[in-house]
């Protein structure tokens, strides 16, 4: 093998590894932090939602749970602005808030879609009604964003919350 290669690698195990700790340090902060720890005993509870994403949440969102369904959507940017001026009336759209909350939610909510039942009802309805794939995504990262908000803002897990 080329000699750059061999060092291509040997530099990808490193940093490798170097994930591997910085993951182990977050995650015993997780543990040791009493709040952290309260949401992340709720969040796993709910289907599609795994540790990455619980990591990124308590990381970028630190609102979560504390403020209205309306203030959540609006800070992750994914919240719907109508773009209506004069006689002008144009689509609704997602705007500015923090895009990590939105990339931290893709992959989940891909896997939602699939698994969590009332996620997946609301996602099927939108599209049966003519929504783009798009459009009903977002629509049911919102749904979701704003249900872990309720469930951290009220300390229930989701067992407890669809049981009911």
């Amino acid at each position: 093998m080329f000699p750059r290669i061999l060092e291509i690698k040997k530099n990808l195990q490193l940093l490798k590894d170097k994930l591997k700790k910085i993951e182990k340090h977050i995650h015993n902060l997780i543990q040791t932090t009493q709040r952290f720890k309260q949401i992340e005993d709720i969040l796993v509870t709910v289907p599609g939602i795994g540790n990455r994403s619980i990591t990124g949440l308590l990381c970028y969102l630190p609102e979560l749970g504390k403020v209205t369904r309306k203030q959540i959507t609006a800070l992750c940017g994914l919240a719907l602005y109508v773009c209506d001026s004069g006689q002008m009336r144009g689509k609704a759209r997602t705007k500015k808030g923090r895009a990590h909350i939105k990339e931290i939610l893709y992959m989940p909510m891909l896997t939602s879609i699939r698994i969590n039942p009332i996620i997946s009802r609301f996602y099927q309805h939108l599209r049966s009604r003519g929504k783009p794939a798009k459009v009903a995504l977002i629509a049911c990262m919102r749904k979701l964003l704003t249900i872990l908000n309720f469930l951290v803002k009220n300390k229930v897990s989701w067992k407890a919350c669809v049981t009911k």
